[in-house]
């Protein structure tokens, strides 16, 4: 009856959400410090295409709230490498900010998707150097394994876009703030810091349904630097 209640919802009103919570335990054989650490992540998520969704042009409002926070131990699983003098997070995502706002922003699809347009407080994985395994929820934790190289901003004010050149050429560009927080409105520092994460994406994928999955790319990126 639930999953019936959320399809009814969102073919009759384009409401869709989703509630899960995730917990991780790591321990180490050997620490200078904590040598142990567990975190939880709950979230609330979800989307509302707005009334003329038929049209294959839906606007959306995309939100998702998260907490993030400890489980009884002294440090976050995010923070444990540190512990033990290994300069790099073991677990990404699982940090201590409590509540905050990771997603709330508007989507714009044009052309029946073949461009797309979001706006608002974005998380700038979900649109810079796409890849399906590049998802510390279902593939790989240590963030070293997932943007080695790139200091991708936390989630803040932003804008990226993206079209469909032909069937399996894409680009995909976007701006961040680089100094952005879950817990923070953002609109200090974007508007009057004015430090931006910006970048372009080029790149080629077998089908658009598989994009997430199969794709090769060449990412450029440039980021402000940062008092």
């Amino acid at each position: 009856p639930y999953y019936g209640f959320k399809d009814d919802l969102a073919e009759r009103h384009g409401l869709q959400f989703g509630i899960d919570y995730t917990a991780l335990y790591q321990k180490l054989s050997d620490s200078l410090g904590e040598d142990h650490a567990a975190s939880g992540i709950f979230r609330v998520y979800g989307s509302w295409d707005v009334p003329g969704r038929e049209s294959g042009n839906t606007g959306s409002v995309v939100w998702r709230f998260e907490s993030r926070h400890r489980l009884g131990t002294e440090v976050a699983n995010q923070f444990l490498g540190f512990e033990a003098g290994y300069n790099g997070l073991v677990a990404a995502q699982f940090s201590d900010f409590g509540w905050g706002v990771t997603n709330l922003y508007w989507k714009q699809r044009f052309a029946q998707g073949q461009f797309n347009l979001a706006a608002g407080k974005v998380d700038v994985t979900d649109y810079f150097d796409v890849f399906g395994m590049t998802n510390p929820r279902t593939s790989f934790l240590n963030f070293d394994f997932l943007y080695p190289t790139v200091p991708t901003p936390d989630q803040g004010l932003g804008i990226a876009g993206s079209a469909w050149i032909n069937d399996h050429l894409y680009v995909i560009a976007g701006l961040a703030d680089a100094n952005g927080f879950p817990t923070v409105t953002g609109f200090d520092s974007f508007f009057n810091t004015r430090e931006y994460f910006t970048h372009l994406e080029f790149g080629w994928s077998s089908a658009q349904d598989r994009f997430i999955f199969d794709n090769i790319h060449v990412t450029a990126w440039h980021v402000d630097e940062r008092v």
